[in-house]
């Protein structure tokens, strides 16, 4: 719900008011369903295409939510368009929106977006920042939550103040163990784990060793990368540890590392993702004790993979203890 409101106010400029509510939204909803119908499509095509057909209510209910994610994005736009209209000038808005509507300097029209791009684009990065900054977060304090990791964290953020419950970011930039807690959950729980596919270009390329003519359909996922046990030895290890090594070691994995993929089509949010991911922790971790609750078996975090990961359990269980802070804690 929090992510889901975040980028609600930085796209539009308002929150989605998720938060404020006890049920989560229908949107949420439809995006569980959007990325299970779509993974299911994209690794079964000509099966996906036969069960399409069945009269299931329930199960054509599912598949219509790609249609409704856009009709989410179309309903969202026109009722930005209707409060603020398209001319910055007069709403003074900087939202994300503003900049998809409004041309650039020197740009020409055939340059701006059409009304249904715009919604569309507002229905990709809604979803695209809600699934993945929230799976990363359960999976980030369900690894503290059963880790001496976690008051190793605590005990190096206690120079850092809140505001408002909150830090500041630019205060956040040194902090070697949260650097390392975030990029060893990203290693192990990255939240798009599939492959990303990419195509040769045209007089194909040289490829370890190989020619891959062009237009010939490649990938390589993250998961698999990540887990290279010649540069991450004890793959399978929650071990922030191998983040605080020597700069060439770090380097040598960052070759891996890739959660956001790489290259020009790389994750466009991987910024906000890693702000928001910090300020959240930090917030967290200077408030509460966190414990893994015993409903929560190791089984129910095993990672589901519908192009988005999700916890096979369907649900992580903590307990958050209030810590006991001093006088002058903001907390």
């Amino acid at each position: 719900m929090l992510a889901f409101d975040i980028v609600g106010e930085l796209f539009l400029g308002k929150s989605f008011g998720a938060l404020d509510s006890d049920e989560p939204p229908a949107y949420i909803e439809d995006i569980d369903r959007y990325f299970v119908a779509m993974g299911m499509k994209s690794s079964f095509p000509w099966v996906f295409k036969i069960v399409s057909y069945f009269p299931l209510k329930r199960w054509q209910f599912m598949l219509g939510a790609p249609h409704r994610l856009i009709e989410y994005g179309h309903a969202a736009f026109e009722e930005y368009v209707a409060a603020h209209g398209r001319d910055p000038r007069f709403s003074k808005r900087k939202d994300l929106l503003t900049k998809m509507i409004v041309p650039l300097p020197k740009s020409t029209t055939d340059a701006l977006l059409t009304d249904e791009e715009i919604s569309t684009e507002i229905g990709n990065l809604v979803f695209a920042g809600t699934d993945t900054t929230s799976t990363t977060l359960t999976y980030l304090f369900w690894r503290l939550g059963q880790s001496e990791w976690q008051q190793r964290l605590r005990a190096e953020l206690t120079p850092v103040e809140l505001l408002d419950g909150v830090a500041a970011f630019q205060h956040l930039t040194e902090y070697k163990i949260l650097d390392a807690v975030i990029a060893e959950t990203l290693r192990l729980h990255p939240p798009a784990p599939a492959s990303l596919q990419r195509e040769t270009p045209v007089g194909g390329r040289e490829l370890g060793g190989y020619f891959v003519p062009a237009g010939t359909v490649v990938s390589m996922q993250c998961y698999t990368t990540q887990r290279n046990p010649d540069v991450f030895p004890n793959p399978d290890v929650f071990d922030p540890a191998r983040w605080l090594a020597a700069p060439e070691r770090i380097d040598e994995m960052n070759i891996l590392q890739m959660p956001f993929s790489r290259g020009t089509r790389a994750c466009l949010g991987k910024n906000l993702a890693m702000m928001e991911l910090k300020l959240v922790v930090v917030s967290v971790v200077k408030k509460y004790s966190i414990t893994v609750a015993n409903s929560t078996k190791s089984s129910d975090m095993e990672m589901k993979d519908y192009f988005l990961a999700s916890p096979a359990g369907g649900r992580c269980s903590l307990i958050f203890d209030k810590l006991v802070h001093s006088s002058t804690d903001d907390g």
